[in-house]
């Protein structure tokens, strides 16, 4: 059996001791280390996003700098184009049609398709010129009514356009929209030229 002694238990405890407490401290330096260098990367990725915000700021400047000028351009034209030229009027040749947009505010589901002038004007007031000179009705496909081969019941300036399922052999109309010429005089911003 060996003996130790109280001194050699305390020297071999002080040296475990001191190891520990110097692991202790490397653990805390390399933690140090390691904060030191996030802070430097934090710093520099913070520097290099404030340039890339400054840069970002600088073009979105410029950029609204040249909408600027663009949009002065812009508006210079639109005054140019809009103003009235003095001297006669011009003329409108008689061969123009003028045409409002499509409509189509009735499908065959029910009794057929009923495009009428009294309810497209009930529907779109404003929008048709108060005496249309042409009626022009087409499938949504954009089929002329003449060629579908189906029987038409009503196409004309009086009443509008109306296919009825009932005359139909497999007593389903197509879907029609119709649009209305207007004398190029007076359409006042309902309708344009063909």
């Amino acid at each position: 059996m060996s003996f130790v002694s109280k001194t050699s238990v305390k020297r071999s405890s002080f040296k475990w001791a001191c190891v520990f407490m110097g692991v202790v401290c490397l653990l805390l330096l390399a933690g140090n280390i390691y904060l030191a260098v996030q802070k430097t990367q934090d710093q520099s990725i913070w520097r290099s996003h404030k340039m890339q915000l400054e840069k970002n700021n600088s073009d979105y400047r410029n950029l609204t700098e040249q909408l600027t000028i663009i949009n002065n351009k812009l508006k210079e034209k639109i005054n140019t184009l809009s103003s009235k030229p003095s001297g006669p009027p011009c003329e409108v040749p008689s061969h123009v049609q003028a045409w409002t947009q499509w409509f189509d505010r009735d499908d065959p589901s029910g009794t057929g398709d009923w495009e009428t002038i009294v309810d497209l004007r009930r529907e779109n007031p404003g929008k048709i010129c108060r005496d249309p000179v042409d009626i022009e009705a087409v499938t949504l496909s954009g089929l002329d009514a003449s060629q579908t081969g189906e029987n038409i019941y009503l196409n004309d300036l009086e009443n509008g356009f109306v296919c009825r399922n009932q005359d139909q052999p497999d007593w389903e109309c197509s879907d029609y929209k119709v649009r209305l010429s207007c004398a190029p005089d007076s359409c006042e911003n309902v309708c344009w030229t063909k």
